[in-house]
């Protein structure tokens, strides 16, 4: 079950964004909350793949934008104009 695997303690905050083992979410300090959700999306698709070494392929896309569709069908999350900037990261496209 999702809940008893991951908890608040599987989420971290500190100067960047990434996916640790599948297991943990880190997140850089950022008070925009909706580009919080779309990095959060985005880690947590890095979770579902079954591949992690395949990066940013078909698979990653294809679950990437159903995520993103969700988030922003439960109001979580207001699509993005691109590019914009994510903790001094410039993001060009989804």
């Amino acid at each position: 079950m999702l809940r008893s695997r991951y908890s608040e303690q599987n989420v971290n905050i500190g100067n960047e964004t990434f996916t640790r083992n599948k297991t943990e979410i880190y997140f850089c300090d950022n008070p925009d909350i909706n580009k919080i959700m779309y990095a959060m999306c985005h880690e947590l698709t890095h979770m579902c793949i079954e591949d992690y070494e395949t990066g940013h392929g078909a698979e990653f896309e294809r679950i990437f934008t159903f995520i993103l569709k969700r988030a922003a069908a439960l109001n979580v999350y207001k699509t993005i104009t691109f590019p914009f900037v994510y903790c001094g990261v410039n993001v060009h496209s989804p």
